[in-house]
């Protein structure tokens, strides 16, 4: 396996992803311990933490914010020739009267485990994992629906 890490700085909004295959840490600004994570498991960082997603913590920070726009979205991105691991995720911007409320009461990292999931959500990762690797006519509006 590779080492590879991705790096990103605070951004209001809420953070989401998704590991399909292997296992990575995240680790978030100003906590004291990372979290796994495993195939199947989901993860939610909401408000303007910066964190750290990584399958090896001496691996070179890559930062995420070029990264991601390097390649066409609803497109498959690979981080140092790939390796294990292997996963989507999304940022979204949320605008109205109280979506800052809704951010703040959330705790710092929702962490969803594939056990709790596994039966309803795995069709899903499967299917936006299958839209990204192997791009088809229609593959972005149906990857932007599945997300």
């Amino acid at each position: 396996m590779r080492a590879r890490q991705v790096g990103t700085r605070a951004a209001q909004g809420l953070k989401c992803y998704a590991i399909h295959s292997g296992s990575c840490w995240i680790a978030l600004d100003g906590a004291a311990d990372p979290v796994e994570l495993q195939a199947g498991d989901y993860v939610l960082i909401p408000g303007p933490t910066a964190f750290r997603v990584y399958s090896a913590v001496d691996a070179p920070v890559t930062d995420a914010y070029a990264f991601f726009p390097s390649f066409p979205a609803g497109e498959a991105g690979v981080l140092n020739g790939g390796g294990d691991c292997s996963g989507v995720g999304g940022f979204f911007i949320f605008a109205g009267l109280h979506s800052e409320q809704l951010l703040g009461i959330l705790p710092a990292i929702v962490h969803i485990r594939a056990e709790a999931t596994r039966a309803a959500l795995a069709w899903l990762i499967d299917r936006l994992m299958g839209e990204l690797r192997t791009p088809q006519p229609g593959g972005t509006l149906l990857a932007g629906h599945l997300a």
